[in-house]
C-alpha cells in the first residue's frame, strides 16, 4: 500500500495548484514565450508562430484539439499552453533542458507533451526530475533503447514509440484525449485516436516495447487505439496516477480554503467536523475514480485523526481507499 501525505497550514504561502485540464505542448526548435490558449484560438496563434500550417508543431496542436468521444464530440483540453526554447539533445549540456523547464514550474499547467523525440537517456532522465519535483505528468516519445539507458525512472512518465508520424504526435494525441476527456467528464481509458497512424511491429519489437512499458497503437477493425496504460516505472497506470493528483490537489485547495476563509477553526468537534466534511467531500466528488463494493457503496473510508493542542494541529487523518482502476484484459474457460 502506498501513501501521501497532505500537509496544510493557514500562515503557508499560497499553494500554486496544477489545472489537471491543461496541456503545455514545447517545442525545442524554437522561443516562444509562455502563453496559454482556448481550442478555439489554439490554431490561429500556432500559425502566426510557425507562418504555416504544415509546420510539426502546427500538426501537434491539430492533434491535441483533434480528438473526439465515441458519438464523434469534441473533447477539448481546457487550456493549452505554448512554450519554446531552442534545445539540441546532441549539443547541450547536462541540465540544460530541466533548467528551460523551470522557467515554467510556476505555472499550472499539469501535463507535459513536447513537439519532439527524444533521442538521448540524459534528456529523458532532465524530464523525469521535473515533473516528480513539480508534480506534473509527462507523454514522451523515445526508442526502448534509448529508455532503458535511463536511470531516473518515474511513475509521472508514459512512453509511446514514434516510427511514422511526425514527432510528437502520438503522445500528443493520447495527452489530448487522456487530459480533454479524463478530467472534463469522468476518468477512463484514453484508447481510440484520430489523426495518427499504426506502426508495424516486429515481433521482437513488440516485445521488447511491451517489456519496457509503452502504451502502443494498434487497428481494431478499422479503429486506431491504445494497446496498454503502464507509466515508465511499470508499476503504475496512467489513469490512476492522474487519479491520485486530482485527488491530492483538490483535498489541499479544501482544506488551504477552510483555513484561510475561516475566521478560526475551533479546537473542539466543531473545528473537527469541518475538517472531516471538507475530507469527505473530496472523496464524495471522485466517487467515480473509485472502486465501488457489491452493495453499491464507494470504497473509501476517514479515519478521524486528533488534535494537538501545544502544535494547534489536527493530525493523523487517514482515508482508505481502492482506486476503480480499468479492465484492460479478460481470460474466460469453457468447461465441457
Amino acid at each position: 500500500m502506498e501513501q501521501i501525505t497532505i500537509n496544510v497550514q493557514r500562515n503557508s504561502i499560497p499553494l500554486i495548484t496544477a489545472d489537471l485540464n491543461k496541456i503545455c505542448l514545447i517545442d525545442p526548435t524554437r522561443v516562444i514565450t509562455y502563453q496559454e490558449h482556448t481550442s478555439d484560438d489554439l490554431l490561429a496563434a500556432v500559425q502566426t508562430i510557425c507562418g504555416n500550417t504544415t509546420d510539426n508543431l502546427y500538426k501537434n496542436a491539430q492533434a491535441i484539439i483533434g480528438q473526439v468521444d465515441s458519438d464523434g464530440n469534441p473533447i477539448y483540453p481546457g487550456k493549452i499552453a505554448l512554450f519554446g526554447v531552442v534545445y539540441n539533445e546532441s549539443t547541450a549540456t547536462s541540465g540544460a533542458l530541466q533548467t528551460d523547464l523551470e522557467i515554467i514550474s510556476n505555472k499550472d499547467f499539469y501535463c507535459l507533451v513536447f513537439n519532439h523525440k527524444f533521442s538521448t537517456h540524459g534528456a529523458l532522465e532532465e524530464v523525469a526530475n521535473y515533473v516528480n519535483a513539480h508534480k506534473k505528468f509527462a507523454f514522451v516519445e523515445a526508442d526502448f533503447s534509448v529508455k532503458n539507458s535511463m536511470t531516473v525512472i518515474s511513475k509521472r512518465l508514459a512512453f509511446i514509440p514514434n516510427t511514422i508520424d511526425i514527432p510528437g504526435l502520438k503522445s500528443v494525441a493520447l495527452a489530448g484525449r487522456y487530459v480533454g476527456y479524463g478530467f472534463a467528464n469522468t476518468m477512463v481509458n484514453a484508447r481510440i485516436l484520430n489523426g495518427v497512424q499504426v506502426d508495424n511491429y516486429t515481433t521482437t519489437d513488440l516485445n521488447a516495447y511491451l517489456a519496457a512499458n509503452y502504451i502502443l497503437y494498434t487497428n481494431v477493425d478499422g479503429i486506431v487505439s491504445t494497446y496498454g496504460s503502464m507509466c515508465a516505472d511499470g508499476l503504475h497506470h496512467v489513469d490512476e496516477v492522474m487519479a491520485l493528483d486530482k485527488i491530492e490537489i483538490e483535498m489541499r485547495t479544501n482544506l488551504r480554503r477552510l483555513q484561510v476563509y475561516s475566521e478560526k477553526i475551533p479546537g473542539d468537534s466543531r473545528g473537527e467536523m469541518s475538517i472531516i466534511h471538507e475530507v469527505s467531500q473530496v472523496m464524495q466528488n471522485n466517487s467515480d475514480l473509485i472502486a465501488e463494493k457489491d452493495n453499491g457503496a464507494t470504497d473509501y473510508s476517514i479515519v478521524t485523526g486528533n488534535y494537538n493542542r501545544s502544535t494547534r494541529k489536527y493530525e493523523n487523518i487517514i482515508v482508505n481507499m481502492v482506486l476503480a482502476g480499468a479492465i484492460e484484459s479478460v481470460s474466460v474457460k469453457i468447461l465441457y
